[in-house]
């Protein structure tokens, strides 16, 4: 019981850490913070690549399809996300979030 409170008190920490990066960043826009921020409540602080559909990415932020796609591709160049395309129709990309 110990051991999990001690778990869930790193993540939390390194939660916090992460997001105080993701607001002191000056280089970010309000739109690439919201999709960081969805990224993040999609993926976790696993920083395991995993398949984060971009349709859900714009449902929890209200961004169209296109812009969600732009921001991703800035955030990439960033150095916040890496992406691995997805190949084509049906195949969603990968998207990790970079944490160090």
């Amino acid at each position: 019981m110990i051991e999990d409170n001690l778990g869930e008190t790193q993540a939390m920490r390194r939660m916090i850490l992460l997001l105080q990066r993701i607001m002191m960043d000056d280089r970010l826009t309000g739109r690439e913070i919201r999709v960081l921020l969805a990224v993040l409540s999609l993926a976790g602080l696993n920083n395991q690549r995993v398949p984060v559909p971009i349709d859900d990415i714009c449902c929890l932020t209200g961004i169209l399809y296109a812009n969600v796609c732009a921001t991703i591709r800035r955030l990439d160049s960033l150095g916040w996300v890496s992406r691995i395309r997805g190949n084509g129709r049906g195949n969603v990309s990968l998207i990790a979030l970079r944490i160090s």
